[in-house]
Parts: C-alpha cells; sequence; structure tokens
C-alpha cells in the first residue's frame, strides 16, 4: 500500500475547503512531515532557509539575534570570576569575526568535574546554584556585548542555540571545559578587541549617594581582603594591609576595605575603625561601580579582581606572589589566563593597571602605591588632544548642557575638553566633543556622507524638499513651535535636518557616531546655538532629561538593538518632550528584492570598495531603469534592481540632483552594516512600554514615524 495520499483525493479535498486549506497542508507537511517525500522537500527547505539566514542582514547569524553563540559548562568547577575572561574572550572572538555581540549559553556538566576534593567540598550543590545567581549572572550584565543568556538543564539543550550559529569556543564538544582562555585569542588580544566590564549608571549613582553617606570627601583606595578557609595560602595578610591603611589616611586618602569571607555575615577583627562596603560582596554590581569610583584598588590573589583586570577605567595593583602550593597562584594557574610570572600588565591594560610579584607586606604595599600615584598623575597631565583652540562661542554653546562621563556617569568639567573625574579626557577637535573614534558599522555612513556632504541640504538643492520632510515627520504644530525649543539629533549625518532646525530658531545638539560629525559643522558651524558630538546613540555623554525634542531619523534601523536605542532616547527627553524616530518598516516587497542578495556581499567590503562597487551597479542599472516606460517594467525593476532610482519623485529635484541623490541613497541601502525592520505596532507597543504618552505611528513617504511625548 502506498504511503502517499491519493492524488484525487487530495484534489476533491481542495476544491471543497479551498486554497487557503491547500496551502496550510501544504506547510504543515513540510515542517512535520509523515511522508518520505515531503520528508526530503522538508530536509531541502529547511537547507535553503539556513543558507539564507546566514547570508541576509536581516538575520543574525544565530537564532538568539546575537551574533555569537558562547558555551559555559558552569559545573566544571570554575564557578567564579573567572567567567569574567570567559564573556571577554568570547567578545575578542566575535570581533576577529567581524561580529560585536554575545549570546551565552550556561549548561552544566553531567559528572561535575573538580580537580580536587577541597574544592569538591566548597563547591556544594547550593553553593553552585548561589554562584550561579550571584557572580555568572550578573557577570554577564555587567558586560555590554552579551545580550543574552540562557541556562539550559544538561548539555542536550545547548543543541538549540547552535543550529547556523557562530559558536565560541570554535572546538566545542561533550568532553570540552572552557576553564580559561582561548589559545587563539590571547596572545594576541588588544583593548581594542573588547568593550570590557562596566558598572550601570544607577549603580554608579549608589555609589556616590554611598560615599557622602558615610562622609568620605577624600580619594577612596579600596582594598578587597581575601579570608577563606579554601586555598588559605591565597590569603590577605590583614596586620600589613590594616598598616597601609593607617598610613594612606595620613597621606590624604580615605582607605575603604571590600571583605571577602566563607561566612556571610561574618566579620574580620580589626575593621571596626575603617569604613567597610558590607554591600559589594553582595552585589557586583556596586562592586564594580565602587572599584570604578576609586582612586586605585588593591588585591592580593583575589578572584574578583578579574573586575578590575577587565575594566581600562580601573586603576589598580594586583599583588599574585606565586605559589606552586596553591592551586590557583601556581605558575601553571597564572600563566593560564596569559600572564607571565613577572610581567608587569596584560598587553590589553592601561598605565595605572599593574602586577606586582612581591608579598603583601607594608612595605611593598607602599612603595607600589609610591609608583602608582607618580603613573596616575602623569596621565592626567597629559594635555588633551584638539586641533585649534576652541571659539568662545562654542565653548558656550557646549556648557548650555550638562555633558558626563559615557563610561562612569560621574558629571563632567570643561577646560579645553572635558575630563570626567575618574580620569577620562575626550577632546575637542575641530569643535566637536569626541567620545569614540571611527566604529566599524559606521564606516560606509562616514565614507558615504565625505563623498556627498551637501547633496541632501536645502541651501545646496535650492528646493524645500527637506523642510517639507521635517514638517511632515514633525507635524505642523510640533515644527512651528520649534523657536526655543532644545533638540537632540542623533546620527544628524552631514545636516540636512541640521540646518532647517537651525533655521526654525532650535537650540540644537548634533550627535553621530561616524566621521560626517565634521561635515556637519562644516555645513552648520558650530555656535551657541549650536553643538556637536561625535558618539554612540545608545551612550550618549548627556545627562538625562534635557530636551523638548529628541530626533533620530534614518539612524534607529541601523543600529545593534533598535529597542534599546529608543529607551536611551527616550531618557534624554525633559518631562513633556517628545521623541520623535522614523523605522524601516515590514512587508512583502523588502523580502523579494534582490537588492538584499548584492547588500549581502557589498556590506562586508571595506567601506572604499564599496563604494566603487555601488557606483559601478547604478552606473549598469540606472540606464535600464529610464528605458522602461510601462507600469508593469517599473514595478518589475523594484524587485530586479540593486539601485535606487528617482524618476517621477520629488519634481522639484532637476535630473542631475536626482542621480546624485539616487547614488546617495543606492549606497545607504546597500552597504549599511544593519538593516533592521519594524512594524507599525511594534513600534507603538515599544512606545507604550517606555511609557510615552500621545504615541502616535504612520507612515511619511517610504518609512514609518512614530512619535510620543513623555510623561511630564
Amino acid at each position: 500500500m502506498s504511503r502517499y495520499p491519493d492524488p484525487r483525493t487530495t484534489a476533491r479535498r481542495v476544491r471543497q475547503r479551498g486554497v487557503a486549506w491547500g496551502f496550510t497542508r501544504v506547510s504543515e507537511e513540510l515542517r512535520r512531515p509523515t511522508y518520505p517525500l515531503s520528508e526530503a522537500a522538508g530536509w531541502q527547505v529547511e537547507k535553503v532557509r539556513r543558507l539564507v539566514r546566514r547570508a541576509s542582514s536581516d538575520h543574525r547569524a544565530s537564532p538568539t539575534g546575537a551574533d555569537v553563540v558562547a558555551v559555559y559548562e558552569y559545573t566544571a568547577g570554575n564557578i567564579s570570576f573567572d567567567f569574567a575572561s570567559f564573556l571577554v574572550f568570547a567578545e575578542a572572538f566575535a570581533r576577529r569575526q567581524g561580529k560585536r555581540t554575545v549570546f551565552v549559553v550556561l549548561a552544566p556538566r553531567d559528572e561535575p568535574r573538580f580537580p580536587n576534593p577541597e574544592l569538591q567540598a566548597a563547591y556544594t550543590v547550593d553553593s553552585q546554584e548561589w554562584r550561579l545567581t550571584n557572580i555568572l549572572i550578573p557577570l554577564m550584565q555587567l558586560h555590554p556585548a552579551t545580550v543574552g543568556y540562557a541556562i539550559v538543564p544538561d548539555a542536550r539543550g545547548i543543541d538549540a542555540f547552535l543550529d547556523g550559529a557562530l559558536v565560541y569556543p570554535p572546538r566545542l564538544s561533550s568532553t570540552f571545559s572552557p576553564l580559561g582562555p582561548d589559545e587563539d585569542v590571547l596572545p594576541t588580544m588588544r583593548a581594542t578587541d573588547f568593550t570590557g566590564l562596566r558598572a550601570p549608571a544607577q549603580a554608579v549613582r549608589y555609589v556616590d549617594e554611598w560615599r557622602k553617606h558615610v562622609g568620605i570627601t577624600d580619594p577612596m583606595v579600596v582594598i578587597t581582603l581575601r579570608q577563606r578557609t579554601y586555598d588559605p595560602l591565597r590569603n590577605s595578610d590583614l596586620p600589613q594591609w590594616l598598616a597601609f591603611a593607617d598610613w594612606v589616611r595620613t597621606q590624604g586618602y580615605a582607605p575603604v576595605f571590600v571583605t571577602d569571607t566563607d561566612a556571610a555575615w561574618s566579620r574580620i577583627d580589626g575593621l571596626d575603625d575603617y569604613v567597610v562596603m558590607h554591600e559589594a560582596p553582595w552585589n557586583l554590581r556596586l562592586r564594580m561601580a565602587l572599584y570604578q569610583a576609586a582612586y586605585v584598588n588593591f588585591f592580593f590573589s583575589n578572584g574578583p579582581g578579574a573586575l578590575a583586570w577587565l575594566n581600562r577605567d580601573v586603576n589598580y595593583v594586583f599583588f599574585t606572589p606565586v605559589n606552586e602550593a596553591s592551586l590557583h597562584a601556581s605558575t601553571e594557574a597564572i600563566e593560564q589566563f596569559g600572564l607571565k610570572v613577572g610581567q608587569e600588565r596584560f598587553d590589553f591594560a592601561q598605565p595605572a593597571q599593574v602586577f606586582s610579584w612581591q608579598t603583601d607586606t607594608v612595605e611593598h604595599i607602599r612603595d607600589e602605591f609610591l609608583r602608582i600615584v607618580t603613573t596616575i598623575d602623569e596621565c592626567r597631565k597629559r594635555p588633551t588632544e584638539q586641533t585649534a583652540d576652541v571659539d568662545p562661542p562654542v565653548v558656550a554653546g557646549m556648557t548650555e548642557l550638562a555633558w558626563v562621563c559615557p563610561d562612569h556617569g560621574a558629571p563632567l568639567t570643561f577646560d579645553g575638553g572635558w575630563r570626567c573625574p575618574h580620569g577620562c579626557g575626550f577632546p575637542v577637535s575641530n569643535s566637536v566633543a569626541r567620545f569614540l573614534g571611527e566604529d566599524s558599522y559606521s564606516l560606509s555612513f562616514g565614507v558615504q556622507w565625505s563623498k556627498w556632504p551637501k547633496t541632501q541640504l536645502d541651501s545646496h538643492t535650492g528646493t524645500t524638499v527637506t523642510r517639507d520632510r521635517l514638517r511632515a515627520t514633525l507635524g505642523p504644530a510640533l515644527f512651528d513651535g520649534l523657536a526655543g525649543m532644545r533638540v537632540l539629533e542623533v546620527g544628524c549625518g552631514p545636516g540636512r535636518f541640521t540646518e532647517v532646525l537651525l533655521a526654525e530658531g532650535a537650540f540644537v545638539c548634533s550627535v553621530d557616531m561616524s566621521v560626517a560629525i565634521d561635515a556637519n559643522v562644516a555645513n552648520c558651524p558650530a555656535s551657541e546655538q549650536h553643538v556637536a558630538a561625535q558618539a554612540d546613540a545608545t551612550n550618549l555623554p548627556l545627562a538625562d532629561g534635557q530636551f523638548d525634542l529628541v530626533l533620530a531619523l534614518g539612524v534607529i534601523q541601523h543600529t545593534p538593538d533598535p529597542d534599546v536605542t529608543m529607551a536611551h532616547l527616550s531618557r534624554h527627553a525633559a518631562p513633556g518632550g517628545w521623541l520623535v524616530i522614523d523605522h524601516y518598516g515590514t512587508g512583502i516587497v523588502h523580502h523579494l528584492r534582490a537588492a538584499r542578495a548584492y547588500r549581502a556581499v557589498l556590506r562586508r567590503m571595506d567601506a572604499d570598495r564599496a563604494m566603487e562597487a555601488t557606483d559601478r551597479l547604478y552606473r549598469r542599472w540606472s540606464p535600464v531603469h529610464r528605458r522602461a516606460r510601462s507600469y508593469t517594467a517599473r514595478k518589475a525593476l523594484v524587485l530586479l534592481s540593486p539601485i535606487v532610482y528617482y524618476d517621477e519623485a520629488w519634481p522639484q529635484l532637476d535630473a542631475e540632483q536626482k542621480q546624485e541623490w539616487g547614488l546617495l541613497d543606492t549606497h545607504d541601502s546597500l552597504t549599511d552594516f544593519y538593516k533592521h525592520r519594524r512594524s507599525a505596532g511594534q513600534l507603538r507597543s515599544l512606545f507604550e512600554r517606555l511609557g510615552l504618552l500621545d504615541v502616535s505611528v504612520r507612515l511619511v513617504g517610504l518609512v514609518l514615524v512614530a512619535k510620543g511625548r513623555r510623561r511630564p
């Protein structure tokens, strides 16, 4: 008897139940095949789906939405601060592949493996669960490149996250346990390979409040003590550290202790007369914020020292004398993390991040303290880089706003450049405050706006195309009220909308992460009315709640996570202020266009090659568009052609201007690193979740415009 259905029966059922039922049945058969032929077809469909997923820019490499899936076996006797190193190495691995984000899968080993009975006794089941919740998970929250995690019950649960994914460690197997860094990553790792760990802004504020509460006004010297029964050879010499604390207090510094002990509420004798932050061992966010706020930190073979190693804004001296009798202080254990015995600092470390191989006697501690004080002072004395003196009107405009350190959240002071109380310095050059260098995913935009700096400016075209677009986006009421408003323009580019905002009388802070910001100030010079900054849209160096209007046009869909970007921008609107963004919508036509295949190739090229390639594509396809006269031919070209061609659009523009716009937008559409899409319902739902009022989402031209007002 045949395993296949009778064709005549199938045809009769389709006639009775409709074509829709037939499509549903075929689709169900492909998903859950019951016949050999459809099983084979379903397998082929899945193969194609995987290939498309890998090639498409609208899908990341993994089902999680992250670039890399990192697998960590957390019961392999390593539920500790070593996990911080694992996160950073995973990110470094991702960056080598041209990626940025990491999704972590935590999986238990079927049979936990411990190097000795002592460690096994320390890692009870309850202890493992506690460390998982209070060490591993918070570490991921301190790591900006980690965008999510999953905890699976056994090794089999890992498979659901690996389909089509770029996996770290690359040699993942059932027997592999990532106890240390990957030898392929470590030897050449530099500070640019990872973002590091960073305390959230709220934790930074809490530590500032705590500091005021306990009455600390002097620079803090934070000492992390280790007093544990497990591996006691690594414990701190308490009398020596107390003697140092007494001495450093006489030098005008405030010693603060953090205690790592076996029992949660156990007190260390002798600390009653000193400030102890008891919350730090419990809360890694506060501990990280405390380390960032300290003038210098001291450790003695402490696991939590990894928080300092992997944060480039933390000054530290780490005492780690070699002791072969200790499991974690042996030469082998130390070199496992890429540090040779006697080496003063990691290759990726900052000048005030030092390893000392001496014992923790008070004499040695004092010497290291004096040495690192000299280093810190030298770093702070370095002049802030700038190409020329900043004009007084520019200074006046900048100081109108409250600026904060993007790394620490601390207020910045201006002395020709912006300075953070923690030692960070941010230069002002070409009238632009620089809070980051060129980022990888913004390179194409930088090249694009360097080539076409004036193309879309109304002052250049002699039209009102951009003004009309901005008025339609904001709505007549908001547009007519721009005079006197504070406007934060994110993703400003060369100033297309900036010049309109300024002409309407707004005070404008223009922000872009690419070198397009230089074209912006060239077209719209910085002044008391206009300030500019090169910064990341998801980590702006501006205090919250300062702007009547936060405007982001043509940028949200090109950021790594649009939802995160919109949430961050909404905080910068003042009470009663507006957030207005545009975003690519969804639609079947997008998925059918051949341009997606072209973009899958072009976005992987370097910026200059991609520019040349898009120029060639436009030259070859534009004659085809010109010859297409019928409605059918033009609609077909929408699917087949990779270029953006303007024929009937914008009658205000002449033929040469339309060609220039077409070239620009072709490059824009084929080389952007990220291209996300959202439906109107998704945008509305997000704005409402952000607590915005008077939310509206409408189609303006070819994009969705979302508007919402922050609660007064």
